[in-house]
C-alpha cells in the first residue's frame, strides 16, 4: 500500500502488501485513531541491501505499536441547500417522505500512497444520538493524493423528520446563524490502494466534524 517509516537509527521501511479482515481490522483502528500492536520481523535471508547488515538482522523481530491518525479521515462537511430543498424542509404538509440533502465531505487521506474510495455509506449524527440523515453511495471512483485531501462528489443524505423534526430543523438554522456546527459521522468506507482493498467497519468521528451550509453555485469550501 505504501512505504512505512520505522523508528531505527538509519533508513528503512516496508510495504503494506496484505488485506483481508485482519488488514480491515488494522485499518479501522487506525483510521480511527486507536493503537495496534503489531510484530515486525525481518525475513532470515535478504534482510537489508548491505549483505554484512542483513546477516546481522536476520530474523530479528521486535514488537511495536502504529498509532492512528488523531484528526480522522474525514475534515469537513457541507449540505448544500437549495431553495427547494428549503422549502421541502419546512414544508409541515410533508408527512412521512424523507427530504434529500446534497451533501459532501471532504476526506484526508492520511497514507503515502494514492488512496482511493470505492463507496461511502454514512449517518450524520448530531447531540450524540439523533441522526440527521443517512446517505450511501456505491460505485464510486475518487482518487485521493498521498497526503491529500478531496471533497467527494455530492450524494443524497436522506433527512428523515419523523421523529426528530424540531431537533433537525433546529441544527440546520444554527448552521445558518453560526456558519458551522459540529457533528458525528457513523459509517462504512470501501477503501483502495496499490492494488490491495480494504473493508473497514463501523468508522466513527465523534462531534469534531465542522458542518455548514453552502449554495449549489458556490465553490465548496471550508467552514467558517
Amino acid at each position: 500500500m505504501s512505504h512505512v517509516r520505522t523508528l531505527f537509527p538509519f533508513p528503512t521501511s516496508f510495504r503494506f502488501v496484505f488485506e483481508g479482515n485482519y488488514a480491515d481490522i488494522l485499518i479501522q483502528k487506525f483510521l480511527a485513531g486507536r493503537p495496534n500492536r503489531l510484530m515486525a520481523k525481518a525475513p532470515s535471508n535478504g534482510a537489508s541491501s548491505d549483505p554484512l547488515f542483513s546477516q546481522f538482522v536476520g530474523g530479528l523481530s521486535l514488537d511495536t505499536t502504529l498509532y492512528g491518525v488523531k484528526t480522522g479521515l474525514v475534515q469537513q462537511g457541507v449540505m448544500v441547500l437549495t431553495a427547494d430543498v428549503i422549502a421541502q424542509l419546512l414544508n409541515p404538509f410533508r408527512g412521512k417522505k424523507p427530504v434529500y440533502v446534497p451533501t459532501t465531505i471532504l476526506i484526508s487521506n492520511p497514507f503515502g500512497a494514492v488512496l482511493q474510495i470505492t463507496s461511502v455509506e454514512m449517518d450524520v449524527i448530531i447531540d450524540n444520538t439523533i441522526v440527521v440523515g443517512t446517505a450511501y453511495q456505491k460505485e464510486m471512483d475518487i482518487k485521493i493524493p498521498r497526503y491529500g485531501h478531496v471533497w467527494i462528489p455530492l450524494v443524497q443524505l436522506t433527512v428523515a423528520l419523523t421523529q426528530h423534526e424540531e431537533k433537525i430543523i433546529d441544527f440546520i438554522l444554527d448552521m445558518e446563524k453560526n456558519g458551522k456546527r459540529n457533528v458525528t459521522l457513523v459509517g462504512n468506507f470501501t477503501l483502495a490502494s496499490g492494488g490491495l482493498s480494504f473493508y473497514p467497519k463501523n468508522y466513527r468521528q465523534d462531534n469534531n466534524i465542522p458542518c455548514c451550509i453552502q449554495l449549489p453555485e458556490t465553490k465548496r469550501h471550508m467552514c467558517k
